[in-house]
């Protein structure tokens, strides 16, 4: 063997070289929270601190993964963040996004997606907090994709900034879409 793989014992336990497996997102509370949180970058930088301090400066380190197999389950993302509260700084970069996307025409966006009961313009999406829920055959799939892209870039930039800002000398590596080594 010439490197330790995910899930058995710490490269320096076995004083073979790998890469470990921060969970970086989980830990920082970014999935499934407010990613858009201003407060986001600096939980991210003190996590990545934390996390990578046992292996920082150690010949067996190679590099990290941000996270494991983070689920950026498109649809769920989308309802999940239709239902919080205005004061979520994620729902209202979601909102944004949505009137962006249609060109601030509630009437194309409505066309699209099954609205609240008595949600009728964006203002009322962005109080609501009872689900937004894709039409079948219409072109919302666009909205619900672009969506999940925003959350993810914004993600995997904040990720890859805050591990390299805590280990500056160490790879990061990342996985391909499907949650693999890439």
């Amino acid at each position: 063997f010439n490197s330790v793989g995910a899930w058995s014992l710490p490269p320096p336990e076995l004083r073979l070289p790998g890469v470990i497996n921060l969970e970086l997102g989980r830990l920082a509370r970014f999935h499934w929270f407010d990613p858009f949180d201003p407060a986001m970058p600096r939980v991210m930088d003190r996590e990545a601190v934390r996390l990578t301090a046992p292996y920082r400066g150690s010949p067996y380190r190679i590099g990290y993964f941000s996270d494991h197999e983070v689920g950026w389950w498109s649809g769920a993302l989308f309802l999940f963040y239709s239902q919080k509260p205005a004061s979520n700084h994620t729902k209202q970069r979601w909102v944004a996004l949505m009137r962006q996307l249609y060109r601030g025409d509630w009437r194309r966006f409505a066309a699209d997606f099954a609205t609240p009961a008595g949600v009728a313009s964006w203002n009322d999406l962005l109080r609501t907090e009872a689900a937004t829920r894709l039409l079948p055959g219409g072109g919302g799939i666009r909205a619900v994709r672009a969506w999940t892209a925003t959350v993810a870039r914004h993600y995997y930039a904040l990720a890859a900034a805050s591990i390299h800002r805590a280990d500056p000398d160490a790879l990061l590596a990342r996985l391909d879409r499907a949650g693999y080594p890439a």
